[in-house]
């Protein structure tokens, strides 16, 4: 067994290369060379140049100009100023990073303000990757190889680190729905949680809303949670108190980004998806793919190119490895999941030994 000195040394070393390979990444991939990056960028300049948040219009999208900078892998003649259709992003990430804009940009050229903003993404990264760590030793706290390979997992993915490695607001909102995570894991193993934790909760919440829309599954999550823990003790009439704590934070942190979008874009609108969608004319649709090519190659394509992309393909999602290293993956893939079917079953048979008196000794 790992003691806990050994095992956070471990994970010290975990996030070292992690940090030091993303970095490299960051550092040697051309500009621009990352899916969307040049429109993220864009939501960083609009902010330091305007001194307000960018406005998602029609003309923030050119589907031809798009395919021919990547045709031509972004020249420098050719500039990423038109590339702004990331513009109905929550603002949180693009706020984070304009003063690392700033520091860049003094004395120095576009490449620095890029290595810059791809750096701090890297530490943001690597945060995630600890608290990953954090979330599974509280799942295994029993276990602590099970946290150490979680967190190893997560830092030597490739396409993990490509994405880190890039000007994108995944790793934060990654970071944000990996640290409510760890919070949920601790009110589910508290007979009752304070509404000062909850209120913690809510606003970690309530900040992934403010960073990626597509975090909105921790709300209901939560919620769940909260009422699973109030039920618990048939307290659900008494717990207003930590609803409140839990449920006004997530919501008051990103309002004011809703009221915005809805006094923009109208009232149906609140995430500005509605604006983005009429913005976006000419993108590659799936529905468009499905009517030419047919359900069977989309399905194919589909199955063979996310199994792909979870492991690694890069640039503009145009850069594969080499056939034989997804084939390896493809064997490592089966592994991984039947030895988690085994040891799910296995877990499931020890619990159903277990007499009564061993169930309510280990908190069964």
């Amino acid at each position: 067994m790992l003691s806990p000195r050994t095992s956070f040394r471990l994970l010290a070393l975990i996030l070292a290369i992690h940090l030091t390979l993303t970095a490299a990444y960051a550092l040697l991939t051309p500009l621009w060379q990352a899916p969307d990056e040049p429109a993220h960028f864009n939501n960083i300049a609009a902010i330091v140049q305007t001194g307000h948040l960018p406005q998602l219009r029609p003309g923030d999208y050119d589907q031809a100009y798009l395919e021919q900078l990547k045709a031509q892998g972004f020249p420098p003649e050719l500039p990423i100023a038109p590339v702004r259709y990331e513009g109905h992003q929550p603002p949180l990430y693009y706020l984070l990073m304009v003063p690392v804009w700033l520091v860049a940009s003094k004395g120095a050229g576009m490449a620095a303000q890029v290595w810059a903003l791809r750096l701090v993404n890297a530490l943001i990264g690597a945060m995630g990757v600890l608290v990953i760590f954090l979330s599974a030793r509280r799942l295994f706290p029993k276990r602590a190889p099970v946290a150490l390979l979680a967190a190893g997992f997560a830092a030597f993915l490739p396409m993990h680190i490509a994405m880190n490695a890039s000007i994108n607001n995944d790793a934060l909102a990654e970071l944000f729905v990996s640290a409510v995570m760890l919070r949920l894991l601790g009110h589910a193993a508290e007979e009752k949680s304070r509404s000062g934790a909850w209120a913690i909760t809510g606003a970690l919440v309530g900040l992934s809303l403010l960073t990626k829309f597509q975090t909105y599954f921790l709300a209901p999550l939560a919620l769940g949670v909260w009422g699973w823990q109030a039920s618990r003790g048939g307290r659900i009439a008494r717990a207003w108190r930590s609803a409140a704590a839990l449920i006004l934070p997530m919501t008051l942190l990103p309002l004011p980004w809703w009221l915005r979008n809805m006094r923009l874009y109208g009232l149906a609108d609140p995430l500005g998806l509605n604006r983005h969608a009429v913005v976006v004319v000419g993108q590659p649709r799936t529905a468009d793919w499905i009517a030419t090519q047919g359900w069977g190659p989309f399905l194919d394509r589909f199955i063979t190119f996310t199994f792909r992309s979870f492991w690694g393909v890069f640039g503009w999602m145009g850069v594969f490895m080499d056939a034989r290293i997804y084939g390896l993956l493809t064997i490592l893939s089966i592994l991984i999941l039947t030895g988690l079917v085994y040891q799910l079953v296995r877990w499931r048979r020890q619990e159903l030994l277990l007499s009564p008196a061993q169930k309510r000794g280990s908190g069964g």
